[in-house]
């Protein structure tokens, strides 16, 4: 039988082997299958672990278990912090440095969209050398203005104490909401053990977080919409509210937005929910949208549009590269692309990959009937992750991302029932 030492151990081990195969330069594609590897690995010894554990015996260990990764996540996110401060090289996302100084343009009076970012703290990010002579970054702030807004009353009041603001306060406050959530339905259940390879210790998601990366953010904010949604009754129109929320912060939740309505549309047909409670719904959720966006529309005008979407599109000069663990990493590889910076029409083939994806996804949420969080999150995962296979930019964050969406709809399945607790429309 597997001891809790071992468990602790070997996850230890698996862990130190993952991020040592994120910092050591092995190939990316052989790094990729490493990863895949080592991930597999810790899922396959804490499904052993929990299979041949007799169940009288299993939940103070596996509490222990998911104690002990915590403690140790909140150790390194302290030290990823305090390293910023202290003299040793520090590595920390450009997006962390980019959004501290939109924050300071925030300050000053002066719109984030559609200026330059030179001669702010994102000049001492290293700019990988193969992806181009210059980080698109300083023509471009991609997140939306959600982001700022969440940032900002974190700023002020970070700045009272402990007298310092870093970025990744706030992705800090919305993973301890994350998990919150998700312990509250797996509180008392082994499958909380899983918890700790798919969040707490996973490749796919410890390592981007540490750094910065923004991706927590999204996750958050839809996951907690689509559990107020399944729990419906006078959950429900806050849940859109999240949702939509979500949809002013990060491009990513955008995705998810159809597949929700969609399930919306089968459960009106199918007589679950009102169409007084839909149009309330969406008319609060578009309000709040609006709110939020018009703004800097308005602010920033056509600095808006090229930072937040034609920079993604790749219809302005200073676009992402051609790079990742994608389509696009193998047509440079090839020759196919003479340059990184090269033109390709990928936005077309995301345009066609992203219509069949999202025709099925459609056909089968419609016949569901409900808004099952763990469906909608695997949908939103094969939706988004088809068209940034084919994306001139797929990096390891976002395959990250994918994979934390489909590893926590795997935890939420196994403990929440298949039908909504409330009616939606008992309210």
């Amino acid at each position: 039988m597997l001891t809790l030492g071992a468990v602790i151990i070997f996850t230890l081990g698996l862990t130190v082997l993952e991020w040592w195969v994120l910092v050591f330069p092995v190939g990316k594609f052989t790094g990729l299958a490493l990863l895949i590897l080592f991930s597999g690995a810790k899922l396959w010894l804490t499904y052993t672990w929990l299979t041949i554990t007799p169940q009288a015996s299993t939940q103070r260990r596996v509490n222990v278990f998911v104690g002990f990764f915590l403690s140790l996540f909140l150790v390194m996110l302290a030290a990823a912090i305090g390293a910023r401060f202290s003299t040793w090289p520090v590595y920390v996302n450009d997006g962390v440095l980019q959004t501290e100084a939109a924050l300071e343009y925030l300050g000053k009076g002066e719109s984030p969209y559609g200026t330059s970012y030179y001669g702010t703290s994102l000049e001492t990010y290293h700019y990988p050398s193969e992806l181009g002579p210059e980080n698109p970054a300083f023509y471009h702030y991609v997140y939306l203005p959600g982001l700022l807004l969440m940032s900002w009353p974190v700023q002020q009041v970070s700045m009272m104490w402990p007298g310092f603001y870093d970025q990744r306060f706030v992705t800090f406050l919305v993973m301890v909401g994350l998990l919150g959530l998700c312990w509250h339905y797996v509180r008392g259940r082994r499958e909380a053990a899983y918890l700790v390879p798919v969040v707490l210790a996973g490749a796919w998601c410890t390592p981007f977080f540490l750094l910065g990366y923004n991706d927590i953010l999204p996750l958050g904010l839809v996951l907690a919409g689509l559990m107020a949604l399944w729990q419906g009754g006078r959950w429900f129109v806050p849940g859109v509210l999240l949702v939509a929320f979500a949809c002013v912060v990060m491009q990513t939740a955008w995705f998810a937005v159809p597949l929700i309505l969609v399930a919306m549309w089968g459960m009106f047909r199918a007589g679950q929910l009102s169409k007084q409670q839909l149009v309330r719904a969406l008319a609060a959720a578009l309000v709040l949208s609006v709110v939020v966006v018009a703004p800097f529309w308005y602010w920033g005008g056509q600095g808006y549009w090229d930072d937040t979407l034609g920079y993604i599109l790749g219809t302005v000069q200073h676009t992402y590269p051609a790079f990742g663990v994608g389509l696009a990493e193998i047509l440079v590889r090839t020759g196919v692309l003479a340059s990184r910076q090269a033109p390709f029409p990928f936005d077309v083939l995301q345009l066609l990959v992203g219509a069949v994806v999202g025709v099925l996804a459609a056909v089968k949420l419609v016949r569901a009937r409900e808004i099952y969080p763990p469906t909608i999150l695997y949908w939103w995962a094969g939706w988004l992750g088809s068209m940034w296979l084919v994306a001139r930019y797929f990096a390891l964050t976002h395959l990250g991302f994918i994979l934390t969406l489909v590893g926590i709809g795997f935890v939420l399945q196994q403990v929440l029932p298949k039908q909504a607790k409330l009616n939606p429309a008992a309210d």
